[in-house]
């Protein structure tokens, strides 16, 4: 009995909590309200930056290339616009200065100045330093963008210029190696016979007082290394700096002077001279030192003179990144964009190919005097299209830098030599890769075929190569002409020699220890422009 009533408690229970779930106390129910069904998301796909390897971004990517090849290929292949494949357009490409070279400043590679599609600058500009003019950064400075990777032994570096509506992306290769230190002595003095002279032409110098090279033990340094110093406004710029002493004046237009009625220690003081401590003189009549108007020594007038200290061994005392390198080569390209009113762009590119000693002969001799063959090895950089499709009608689809390698063969005179050779080189450029370092087609050589050598004539004309006038070059052999300075494909190619022979007379295999040019090149499938260097095997 007492489970009976057990059960019927339980199942009691049961039912109240079911009609209270169902929202009654034992009167009516409510229905439950269906859920809204959820709609599925769609996760957000990566950027390109992200993942450029969707097909989306590959396509973009390749949209952009071909647009960018499609601009480029004119200007490699067709730069005058008349449809045709002609080589290199002496209107469309830098025309080279008297001397057939580029100045190279001293401290730097220069573009140097010219004419119509070249880079318009100053033949004193020195690419990455701002040139300032009356206190303000003249327009279309080049402007250091980074360094470029090597080249064998050639450096690289890149440079941005801006005019108006142009842009300019300068790509510089050179084996120019960085200053050396130099002994204060031997910098400002030269030493033959054991006897010191001066050295015409240092900064800030107007002469070299005598100096008895062989007096070397003598303690007193009264005249020993002792200079004539002056800075005139017109060198003030590079000059200036190296003198200082707290004797100077400071602050802007400033001056001080030493009357010519000052005797003795009121006469001398102490400062230092391109970072050689020693004593400063006026040592006859009045003399005055004055700043300009940014407070930078800017003038000495009267009779100075600088004495190293005593103790300063100015044989072995060093002046820092003064001895430059005098015998170097530099090429490279630039890329010139121009922005129309529609900001539509067109470009241009343009190459150059240089050194600083371009190849003289001595004694009065001519090229012929050579012998025999030299070769040559290095680098090639410069800017390629490429296409895509059937022959005839292939479409440019990719472009961008290339580099590769140069390879040449001077032949000179001789029995050794067959006399159609005679004063000619050629050479191959090979291996042209992408800026990713993949070769781009493993069929593109281009063949710099034979050109004729002309100049070299003794301290007149450089020894040059190739297509430089536009007429035959060669009044020697008349088995080469002009025309046979073609590459692959109807492109042209020409350039010159560098090096200064070392003896004073030359002989037989003198031969020019750098070589260096700019050519272009048309394949099936694509079109090249650039230029190389290379040195003596």
């Amino acid at each position: 009995m007492r489970s009976r009533i057990v059960m019927m408690g339980i199942l009691f229970m049961m039912v109240t909590l079911i009609l209270a779930g169902c929202g009654g106390n034992g009167g009516g129910t409510t229905a439950m309200e269906p859920m809204e069904p959820t709609e599925p998301t769609t996760p957000t796909p990566p950027t390109c930056a992200e993942d450029p390897s969707q097909q989306r971004c590959v396509d973009q990517m390749n949209t952009a290339k071909a647009a960018q090849a499609a601009k480029l290929a004119p200007a490699i292949a067709d730069p005058d616009g008349n449809g045709l494949f002609t080589g290199l357009q002496k209107d469309e490409r830098p025309n080279l200065p008297a001397g057939t070279t580029y100045p190279l400043a001293v401290e730097g590679v220069s573009t140097g100045a010219g004419t119509k599609a070249e880079i318009k600058v100053s033949a004193n500009d020195v690419l990455g330093v701002d040139d300032m003019k009356n206190g303000k950064s003249r327009p279309n400075q080049f402007q250091e963008m980074g360094k470029v990777a090597y080249l064998g032994n050639f450096d690289g570096q890149a440079y941005r210029g801006e005019d108006k509506n142009k842009a300019y992306d300068l790509t510089v290769y050179t084996d120019r190696k960085a200053a050396e230190s130099v002994s204060y002595l031997n910098y400002y003095t030269s030493e033959s016979n054991g006897a010191r002279t001066p050295i015409a032409g240092r900064p800030g110098l107007d002469s070299n007082r005598a100096i008895d090279g062989n007096n070397f033990s003598n303690d007193d340094h009264a005249d020993y290394g002792k200079l004539n110093v002056g800075l005139s406004t017109t060198d003030s710029d590079t000059v200036g700096a190296l003198f200082d002493a707290s004797w100077f004046p400071s602050g802007s237009g400033a001056s001080r002077s030493i009357d010519d009625d000052d005797t003795g220690d009121d006469r001398k003081f102490v400062g230092t001279f391109n970072g050689v401590n020693g004593t400063y003189e006026c040592s006859t009549g009045e003399c005055t030192a004055e700043n300009d108007d940014d407070g930078k020594l800017d003038s000495l007038s009267g009779s100075w003179t600088f004495a190293p200290a005593k103790g300063v061994d100015i044989e072995t005392v060093q002046i820092d990144a003064v001895g430059h390198d005098a015998d170097y080569l530099a090429f490279g390209y630039w890329i010139e964009t121009t922005t129309n009113r529609d900001d539509t762009t067109d470009l241009a590119v343009n190459t150059f190919a240089t050194g600083s000693q371009p190849y003289f002969l001595s004694g009065g001799v001519s090229a012929a005097t050579l012998q025999g063959k030299a070769t040559y090895t290095g680098q090639a950089a410069g800017q390629y299209v490429l296409k895509t499709g059937p022959v005839g009608d292939a479409k440019p689809t990719d472009s961008g830098g290339f580099t590769g390698n140069a390879s040449l063969t001077a032949l000179f005179g001789g029995n050794s030599i067959a006399l159609a050779d005679h004063l000619s080189i050629s050479g191959s450029i090979t291996h042209l890769r992408n800026g990713a370092g993949e070769i781009i087609d493993p069929n593109w050589t281009v063949s710099l075929m034979k050109a004729a050598m002309s100049g070299g004539d003794a301290r007149t004309t450089p020894l040059v190569f190739g297509t430089r006038t536009g007429t035959a070059i060669n009044a020697t052999n008349t088995n080469i002409t002009n025309a046979d300075a073609m590459t692959t494909g109807g492109g042209s190619w020409e350039g010159g020699f560098f090096g200064i022979p070392t003896p004073t007379t030359t002989t037989t295999e003198d031969y020019p220890t750098g070589v260096a040019g700019e050519f272009n090149a048309h394949f099936s499938n694509g079109h090249v422009i650039g230029a190389f260097g290379a040195t003596k095997k």
